[in-house]
């Protein structure tokens, strides 16, 4: 059982050197946005930027301290407060819909997937913090015994 609730350590440490690169070069690719003039962005936009730009941030220094710490209840800890970041950028995409794809390029269907998308984000973000909370309470329970 423990090998199903604790990766291998080469692994996780991959999965979060990875993670820093692509939350570097997406925070990259936020800063440069506004400079693009995007016709399919909406007013909203800049709200929804700047929460993503500060996710991306918080996603890489998060995994710089997942690298270094040690204990795995503050990595689980850690990991939960990673995924209620995501979840909060979901929920902003979904409501405040920042894009307008009707009328760019025949991209309306994207204006129907794409809160779906958004909403399975927020499930797999919520499983995932189920599984974080099973982890953290298995491991705080084998250490009782």
């Amino acid at each position: 059982m423990n090998n199903f609730l604790y990766p291998s350590v080469r692994r996780h440490r991959g999965e979060q050197i990875g993670n820093i690169i692509v939350n570097i070069i997406g925070f990259w690719i936020l800063s440069m946005v506004p400079g693009w003039e995007l016709n399919f962005l909406g007013p909203d936009y800049m709200a929804v930027l700047t929460v993503m730009q500060f996710n991306c941030i918080f996603q890489a220094v998060s995994s710089v301290i997942l690298i270094i710490t040690g204990p795995r209840p503050v990595m689980n800890i850690l990991k939960i407060t990673m995924e209620t970041a995501s979840i909060v950028v979901f929920v902003m995409l979904y409501y405040l819909y920042p894009f307008h794809f009707a009328h760019f390029n025949n991209l309306a269907w994207l204006d129907l997937v794409l809160p779906f998308v958004f909403i399975i984000g927020i499930l797999v973000s919520l499983l995932k913090i189920v599984n974080f909370v099973i982890r953290l309470v298995m491991g705080s329970r084998e250490s009782e015994v």
